[in-house]
């Protein structure tokens, strides 16, 4: 396989996830060899930056059944594809496909995923029956938390095997989601929806070549982004008027060109960590109080509604046109990939689908804007349905369990990230050096609160809200 420029410092940030603070770092890059797998192709990490998990090199259980419950279907920002069936040729689903392998083969272990459409039922199911049929619960971390208070889950601090103070695990993950010195789930590189569920923003390179004769900062923005300057006023400054009536109709439809396509809907979310809005904090004794800076929040309110809905050059879900047809996420979405975009607020994932390697615009990627220059940092949200990996409180032996899921995560760490971000998304996908390090600013930025984790138990929906307010003007 080729071989491709691996840039380590992106893995190592990954799973430091920033929880209520983080930075972007310079970027120095290791040249890594393609090595092929006996079951199919893997890039791997120079050995400099191996950092061994603490399984016993004996471990051996003896062919015992491991038995995961996770989601069906190809949706990327759940993990639906914890293990996959056979090679295809895909880098991802490939480096999947070996993961599962190296831990059978490592553990002594046969890996039994059972996929259901609806995991939240059956999980249910499981508890109103008294059953032990699952070993491990995969499924997105907002969900899974349900179960906490309950005693459904196990305290993974206390399983044999699992290490969670390795870089694999989530650090800001982790310290958020901890519940009285315990944690009953967890999430890292084991789970590849924790990057494809952050937002970024695209921007349409096209586009930037009409326009920046009249905006001439538009030729420039990685610079700044590196300069500090890149804020949600900035944003608007530069793509807020950007309007043409391409089809001369009259009318404001998705064949026009607009300066911003955003989605009024869970976009909405990403001010939060965009913004270094804190929801949660801790009390003196451990426990979690509402803890929001209002003045700071009314305020985004308030520039987002602007930028929303007193642009000419926005276009958003539920405000299309002026047919009164209400558009949702993959409409706006559409509208960046046909090239009538010029800046587009999204998942990092959408860079995976066929309407983006289908474009034929080029585009570039930055971080979710600043809220003003004052903020240090480059933050980012993602969504709350990212997977997360839980052990079931009836499963009677969950140190086997824990072996597994840190096999899992540590072969994860070394090789099914490091080809997700380096070879595919970087590689294949990013088509300037500028964008490839915009995407470490993004995976280094990620910010997580307990408040997202927590939304249905102890978040009581409150952040969630504010994308329905919007939704209705």
């Amino acid at each position: 396989m080729k071989k491709l420029i691996c840039n380590i410092l992106s893995v190592v940030l990954l799973i430091s996830l920033v929880s209520c603070s983080g930075s972007a770092s310079g970027k120095p890059s290791v040249t890594t060899d393609g090595s092929t797998t006996a079951q199919g192709t893997d890039t791997f990490v120079s050995d400099i930056y191996y950092e061994p998990d603490s399984l016993p090199d004996a471990l051996d259980f003896g062919g015992k059944e491991v038995v995961i419950l996770s989601l069906n279907g190809l949706d990327t920002s759940y993990e639906t594809n914890f293990t996959v069936e056979e090679l295809s040729g895909n880098f991802i689903l490939d480096s999947v496909y070996n993961r599962e392998l190296y831990v059978e083969d490592r553990l002594g272990v046969e890996i039994n995923n059972v996929k259901v459409d609806g995991v939240t039922n059956e999980i249910d199911k499981e508890i109103a029956a008294g059953d032990s049929n699952y070993d491990i619960f995969v499924h997105a971390n907002h969900i899974l938390s349900r179960y906490v208070f309950d005693g459904y889950l196990t305290d993974l601090y206390a399983v044999e095997h699992l290490d969670l103070d390795k870089p694999w695990w989530s650090d800001g993950f982790n310290s958020e989601a901890e519940i009285m010195d315990a944690l009953y789930f967890t999430t890292g590189s084991i789970c590849l929806s924790l990057i494809r569920n952050s937002y970024a923003v695209y921007y349409n390179k096209t586009i930037v070549e009409n326009y920046k004769s009249e905006y001439p900062e538009l030729g420039n923005l990685y610079d700044i982004v590196d300069e500090g300057k890149w804020t949600l006023d900035k944003f608007v400054e530069l793509g807020g008027e950007i309007y043409e009536d391409s089809n001369g109709n009259s009318k404001r439809d998705s064949e026009d060109i607009f300066g911003i396509a955003y989605n009024d809907h869970t976009a909405i979310d990403a001010m939060w960590s965009g913004f270094d809005i804190n929801i949660f904090s801790r009390t003196d004794d451990g426990w979690f109080e509402h803890d929001v800076n209002t003045d700071k929040l009314y305020s985004s309110l308030e520039k987002i509604y602007s930028m929303l809905y007193e642009n000419v050059g926005s276009i958003c879900n539920g405000v299309l046109n002026e047919q009164g047809i209400a558009c949702g996420a993959t409409d706006i979405n559409n509208c960046f990939a046909n090239g009538t975009a010029l800046f587009l607020v999204a998942f990092v994932s959408n860079a995976e689908t066929p309407a983006f390697r289908n474009m034929q615009d080029d585009y570039g990627i930055l971080p979710y804007p600043k809220y003003d220059q004052n903020q240090k940092n480059y933050y980012s949200y993602s969504h709350d349905t990212y997977g997360a990996v839980s052990i079931p409180a009836s499963n009677s032996n969950p140190g086997i369990a824990g072996a597994v899921l840190e096999a899992f995560a540590s072969y994860s760490y070394r090789q099914t990230m490091p080809i997700y971000l380096d070879t595919v998304l970087k590689g294949q996908y990013m088509s300037d050096p500028q964008s490839r390090e915009m995407i470490d600013l993004v995976v280094s930025g990620i910010k997580i609160d307990a408040a997202w984790i927590y939304l249905g138990s102890l978040g009581g929906d409150y952040p969630s809200s504010f994308r329905y307010m919007f939704r209705e003007g």
